[in-house]
């Protein structure tokens, strides 16, 4: 089994889910078709299991929010997506899996 898909299942027992196949596609860099519905299709959460797990540079937690997966919703959405990333991030690490975030 390749490393990634290992870390995609390590990663789907520490979050509790169960990740959709064009999910893993996508954070596995593969070509993929995003749901039709822009909203509630666990884009963001994908987006940002790609940013932690698999970013090759490290990313300081109070810039985080420049990595917002649509900044231009504005700087709210951005710091929202800033909680979230980091409540993500929280809980990756938790599970012993090596993430991009430094403080």
């Amino acid at each position: 089994m390749d490393e990634r898909q290992n870390i995609l299942d390590q990663v789907e027992k520490a979050l509790d889910i169960k990740l959709y196949d064009w999910q893993r596609t996508y954070i596995l860099g593969r070509e993929w078709q995003v749901p039709k519905s822009e909203r509630h299709t666990g884009r963001t959460l994908a987006y940002t299991i790609k940013l932690l797990a698999f970013h090759d540079k490290p990313i300081r937690k109070k810039v985080l929010h420049n990595y917002a997966d649509t900044p231009g919703r504005g700087m709210r959405y951005c710091q929202w997506y800033r909680r979230y990333a980091l409540e993500i991030n929280e809980k990756l690490t938790a599970a012993g899996i090596k993430t991009c975030i430094v403080d």
